[in-house]
């Protein structure tokens, strides 16, 4: 059983990068590369931290102007990644 996970997983991330190695998008993150042990995608190096950290970074409040355009932005991203299948 745990074989047939493995190989799964395997199959999931080799699908991840066949489709994602080739989106170009200014929202995106670019893919570089991806290993099955431990599974992980390896992405280009965003020197300004991940979305995540900005978001939650309490020195630097977010208005509301700039949460909608990342909103708008995320959604923008999300119907590029879409339109593809």
């Amino acid at each position: 059983m745990a074989e047939a996970l493995h190989c799964t997983s395997d199959f999931i991330y080799v699908n991840a990068w066949n489709v994602g190695s080739g989106l170009a998008h200014p929202n995106l993150v670019a893919m570089r590369g991806f290993c099955t042990q431990p599974a992980c995608i390896v992405t280009e190096y965003v020197a300004a931290g991940s979305l995540l950290e900005f978001i939650n970074d309490q020195s630097k409040p977010l208005d509301w102007s700039l949460r909608l355009k990342i909103a708008k932005d995320i959604g923008t991203s999300d119907v590029f990644i879409y339109s593809i299948f």
